[in-house]
């Protein structure tokens, strides 16, 4: 993955550097590399709190940048889903935050269905965490429920889609 990003980088660097033709390439080359690493430490840090975080408290917790959180209000659900490469790995302390929310979640969905006349408007509802492995143009989709570590595929963009937009898929 880092090869080819890199790769991708020095392919765009060359192309830009045959845009500039003669003028200030020095200059403008400089700002095109400040560019790429700063637009970098934005894909790492995924936000500005997460980098004061990363450099101002202490290492001993976990900060992590969820990918995605959805909520579809008239189906009652709401899905957190965290999203890797197909051979990604799942750092621990975020594995490990990920699973403490899937086990907090799967308690709460087993409060609410055992006790549907205490929990008001909470009614129905039903949350969940997912790890979900694929690359765009995601055409095909390996989600993991881990309140239960049961993965199931989406084979196809419309499955894919079907899924987002909260509609019933088999196997899942």
């Amino acid at each position: 993955m880092e090869n080819k990003v890199n790769k991708e980088r020095a392919d765009d660097r060359i192309e830009f550097q045959k845009a500039l033709g003669d003028g200030n390439k020095g200059v403008l080359l400089r700002l095109f590399d400040k560019t790429q690493l700063l637009l970098k430490e934005a894909r790492y840090y995924g936000s500005d709190l997460n980098k004061w975080i990363d450099e101002n408290v202490s290492h001993n917790l976990t900060s992590i940048n969820i990918d995605c959180m959805m909520v579809k209000i008239k189906k009652k659900k709401l899905r957190i889903i965290e999203s890797k490469y197909p051979n990604e790995e799942l750092k621990k302390g975020q594995r490990d935050a990920l699973k403490i929310l899937a086990a907090a979640f799967k308690l709460i969905n087993e409060v609410i269905s055992r006790n549907p006349e205490k929990v008001g408007r909470h009614r129905g509802w039903e949350f969940k965490v997912y790890l979900a492995r694929g690359k765009p143009p995601y055409e095909r989709l390996e989600i993991t429920d881990l309140s239960n570590s049961k993965p199931f595929e989406l084979k196809t963009k419309q499955q894919v889609a079907g899924w987002l937009s909260f509609e019933e898929i088999n196997g899942e």
